[in-house]
């Protein structure tokens, strides 16, 4: 293609920095924290950037039908709780954040959510 693609939220991560004064970390809800390592922050020039990075990977239902599609449904009320979950420990564990970055393409219906 002749044009931009964009297929990874990661790349608003400089962008959530900026927007949010350069002076807290960004966090980052992702499927599995052990898979993104820096070489993907690097991938979208944000090694320079402080942040804060929660997975899902210890979860049960996001793990049994997301990441090793052990079913054909989804229980998405038990999803939205590990989410909600996780963005509370990850606020917990890095209570200066001011912006999120939700780095797997499953989180967005869970972006207006909150607890």
């Amino acid at each position: 293609m002749n044009i931009p693609v964009f297929v990874s939220s990661l790349i608003q991560v400089p962008m959530a920095f900026q927007m949010t004064g350069t002076a807290a970390p960004v966090g980052i809800i992702t499927a599995d924290a052990t898979a993104l390592t820096s070489r993907y922050l690097n991938g979208v020039d944000a090694t320079h950037i402080p942040v804060a990075v929660h997975g899902l990977e210890d979860t049960q239902e996001f793990v049994s039908f997301i990441l090793r599609g052990e079913r054909h449904a989804m229980d998405m009320t038990s999803v939205e709780a590990e989410v909600l979950e996780a963005v509370w420990r990850l606020k917990s564990d890095a209570p200066d954040i001011r912006s999120m970055v939700l780095e797997c393409t499953d989180l967005p219906p869970y972006a207006a959510r909150h607890g």
